[in-house]
Order: structure tokens, then C-alpha cells, then sequence
């Protein structure tokens, strides 16, 4: 019997922020199309049901798990993840807000994590913010940088990895479905 695999996207929604109604078919649009196995999505404003609207855009069946996780440090994380049963394999997503080079990176592979799209392509991906969308309320502060990860550790080997949510609206180039840019991962578990 063949390893289970594994679809695992991450990405930052921006909320409800900047030109939502311009976003909202873009997002609609790729998430249906890659239909995901696991999604870890952040900045959600949940009493808009954003979890599960995307959830339901596709043939998939989803089942929402939400947590408020504020702005935890990467040790907070990392402690929680400890206090966790042993498993074979482990998977985390996120925005980071932390370049490759950023301890918080570094204390992720201190704690055996891999970043599975560096795993698959050899590097990280040089911009997953900003994504190129333009809007009145958004963030500038700060240089082009990969802040958005999926760490895996254990008995997990990745496939291939790659961005998504990174294309402008086909009639005008400044829409896109969020300041972030997503990372899909394709993992093998065992």
C-alpha cells in the first residue's frame, strides 16, 4: 500500500480588507480549482463565514477547525506543538512574518522542522509578500520577502511545492486575491 498524500496549502486572506469584492472571485476561482486536502488559512474573519465560504467553493468536503492564535512567538508554538501526543509526522502553516534568514525560521529547524517548499525546489520562494495587489489600507512597511511556510517534520516527504493565489484579475493587473501569496505543497506521509 502506497504512503497517503497530501495537498497543503497556506495563505493569508487579508480579512475582509482591500477591495474584498474584487478578491472574493479570484479566491473563490483558485481554491476550487486546487481543492486542497488541508488548508491553513489566516487573517479570517469568521463571523463572515470566510473558512467556510472558500470551503465550499469546490467538490470537496471540508470541515472547519478555527483557533485564535493573536501574534504567537515561534517558541509559544513550538511549546504547544510539545505538549502535543508523539506522531510520525508533523505540519505546520502560516504567515511567519519572518524572512529565511529571521531566528523564527531558525527555530523552527532547530526544532526539526523542514520548510517543505525549500525541500522541493532548493531555495525558498524569493516574494510571498507582497502579492502585487494595490488598496488603499495596505501594509507597505517593510522589504519583498518569503513569510509564508509549510513546515513539515517527521515521516513526511514533499513531492513538490510551488505558489498560488498569485495572479492579478484577467481584465485589470492590480486586483489580486490577497497581499500574500500562497504556498501549495504536495506531501507523501509515512
Amino acid at each position: 500500500m502506497a504512503p497517503p498524500r497530501l495537498s497543503v496549502l497556506t495563505l493569508n486572506l487579508r480579512n475582509l480588507a482591500d477591495r474584498w469584492d474584487e478578491r472574493l472571485p479570484l479566491l473563490l476561482a483558485e481554491f476550487a480549482a486546487l481543492q486542497p486536502d488541508v488548508a491553513g488559512l489566516q487573517e479570517i474573519v469568521y463571523v463572515m463565514q470566510q473558512d467556510r465560504l472558500l470551503g465550499a467553493s469546490g467538490a470537496g468536503q471540508y470541515e472547519a477547525r478555527r483557533g485564535w492564535a493573536g501574534r504567537p512567538e515561534v517558541e509559544s508554538l513550538l511549546g504547544w506543538l510539545d505538549g502535543l501526543p508523539q506522531a510520525e509526522a508533523s505540519v505546520v502553516t502560516g504567515d511567519f512574518n519572518a524572512a529565511p534568514t529571521q531566528p523564527a525560521c531558525a527555530r523552527m529547524i532547530a526544532a526539526g522542522f523542514r520548510s517543505a517548499f525549500r525541500e522541493a525546489n532548493g531555495a525558498e520562494a524569493d516574494v510571498t509578500w507582497p502579492s502585487g495587489l494595490i488598496a488603499p489600507a495596505m501594509d507597505t512597511d517593510g522589504d519583498p520577502a518569503c513569510l509564508d511556510y509549510v513546515w513539515v517534520r517527521g515521516a513526511v516527504r514533499t513531492l513538490g511545492a510551488r505558489l498560488c493565489f498569485d495572479r492579478p484579475a484577467v481584465d485589470h493587473p492590480t486586483p489580486f486575491p490577497s497581499d500574500h501569496r500562497g504556498v501549495l505543497v504536495a506531501l507523501e506521509v509515512g
